[in-house]
C-alpha cells in the first residue's frame, strides 16, 4: 500500500489510501516508526498537492504520543531555499499552482519545528530565515525561533496585519549576534499579569469583564507571550498614567483600561469584528479619527471623543467629558461623522460583547 501511496499522482486515490495506511499505522503504538513513515511518505511522494496533508498527520502524530520527535536531516533538506527554487526544481513546478503549494508547504514545515520546541531545529529555522524569499516564512521562522530559544527577537512588532511581514522587523543583526555568541537562551516572555477578579468577581465591571475573558480564553496562545492577544491584563502603571493624563481618562472606562486592558481582541459578531484597544494601541489607534498620522487635529472630529473600539474601522467613542459616558458609534468612510448612541453604558457595551 505504501508504494502506490507514493507513486499515484491523483489526489482522491492518495488521500483515501494514506487514510487506510495511517490507519493501520496507529495500531503498532511505536510513534518513532510511524513518524519514520510518514516522513518517507512525504519525501517521495510524486502527488505534491497533498504535502500539507501528510503534514497535518505528522503534527497529529507529534501531539497523540507527547514527543518531541523530529528527523532534522529530512527537515533541513525540505527548508533549503534550494530544494523550492523554481530555476533548479523546474520538474518540481508544473504549474503556478504547484508553486502556491510548495510555498504553503514551507509555511507548515515551519510551523512544525516550532511545534516541536528542540535547539537542534536552529539551523533550519536559521536557514528559512537568511534564504526563504517569502516574507511571510520568514517572519514566521523569526517568531519559532525566539520562541524555541527564549530571545525577544519577536518583541513590539506592529500590530497591523501583514507589516510584520516585512523586512524592516526581521531583526538580522540582532540574530547574527546572537549566533556568534553561541546562541545563548534567553529569558523569554513573562507570563500576562491578571487581576484575581477575572475568576473571583464581585462587582458589576469584574463579573463582565470575567465573562469576556472566558469568552476569548479559548482563542488565546497560552505558550507564546510576546503580545498576549486574547487577554486582558494588568496594564503597566507607566503606560496607563501616560494615558490618563493625556486624555484625562476616568470613570469605569479607566477602571477597565487599568485592570482589564485588552491585548490584540478582536470579538466577532454576526458579520462584524470588533477589535477593543487596550493600552498599547488606544493612543496610536486614534490616527484616522482625530488626527491624522503627523498629529494634525481634524476639526470635523468631536473634541472630547476618544475611540476605544472598531467595528471594521466604524468608531466606538465615548465622550471624555463625562465621568462615566455613553458609549456612541459612526460609519466611517461617508465623508462626514455622524454619532449615534450605541449604549447607555460603558459596562453595557462589555455586556454586547461578551454575549
Amino acid at each position: 500500500m505504501k508504494t502506490k501511496i507514493i507513486t499515484t499522482t491523483h489526489p482522491g486515490e492518495f488521500i483515501e489510501l494514506f487514510k487506510k495506511y495511517y490507519k493501520k499505522l496507529s495500531k503498532l503504538g511505536d510513534s518513532d516508526q510511524i513518524i519514520d513513515e510518514l516522513f518517507d511518505i512525504y519525501v517521495n511522494m510524486k502527488e505534491k498537492y497533498n504535502s500539507d496533508f501528510v503534514l497535518y498527520y505528522i503534527r497529529e502524530t507529534l501531539d497523540v504520543f507527547n514527543k518531541n520527535y523530529y528527523r532534522a536531516n529530512e527537515l533541513a533538506e525540505l527548508l533549503t531555499y534550494k530544494y523550492f527554487n523554481i530555476e533548479n526544481n523546474r520538474e518540481r513546478i508544473v504549474d503556478e499552482r504547484e508553486h502556491i503549494v510548495n510555498s504553503r508547504t514551507q509555511y507548515a514545515i515551519v510551523m512544525l519545528i516550532g511545534r516541536l520546541i528542540h535547539k537542534d531545529s536552529y539551523p533550519l529555522l536559521i536557514n528559512a530565515l537568511k534564504n526563504n524569499p517569502s516574507e511571510e516564512i520568514r517572519y514566521y521562522a523569526m517568531k519559532q525561533l525566539a520562541f524555541v530559544s527564549g530571545q525577544r527577537f519577536d518583541r513590539n512588532l506592529p500590530k497591523e496585519y501583514g507589516l510584520y511581514y516585512e523586512r524592516a522587523y526581521i531583526r538580522m543583526d540582532e540574530i547574527d549576534k546572537w549566533i556568534a555568541d553561541g546562541c545563548p537562551d534567553g529569558d523569554g516572555y513573562p507570563p500576562p499579569r491578571l487581576d484575581p477578579a477575572l475568576e473571583n468577581p464581585v462587582t458589576e465591571l469584574e463579573q463582565l469583564a470575567a465573562k469576556l475573558n472566558n469568552k476569548i480564553k479559548p482563542e488565546r496562545d497560552n505558550i507564546d507571550f510576546s503580545s498576549y492577544t486574547n487577554f486582558l491584563v494588568i496594564a503597566d502603571d507607566d503606560k496607563i498614567d501616560y494615558l490618563r493624563n493625556k486624555y484625562q481618562l476616568k470613570g469605569t472606562y479607566l477602571e477597565f483600561l487599568s485592570r482589564f486592558s485588552p491585548g490584540d481582541v478582536i470579538i466577532t459578531k454576526g458579520m462584524y469584528d470588533v477589535t477593543i484597544y487596550g493600552v498599547d494601541i488606544l493612543d496610536e489607534r486614534q490616527i484616522g479619527y482625530s488626527i491624522s498620522d503627523k498629529g494634525e487635529v481634524f476639526e470635523e472630529w468631536p473634541a472630547n471623543y476618544l475611540v476605544i473600539a472598531d467595528r471594521l474601522a466604524d468608531p466606538y467613542c465615548i465622550d471624555l467629558s463625562k465621568e462615566n459616558s455613553k458609549v456612541y458609534i459612526a460609519n466611517h468612510g461617508e465623508g462626514y461623522w455622524k454619532f449615534r448612541k450605541a449604549y447607555n453604558r460603558f459596562e453595557d457595551f462589555l455586556q454586547y460583547l461578551a454575549k
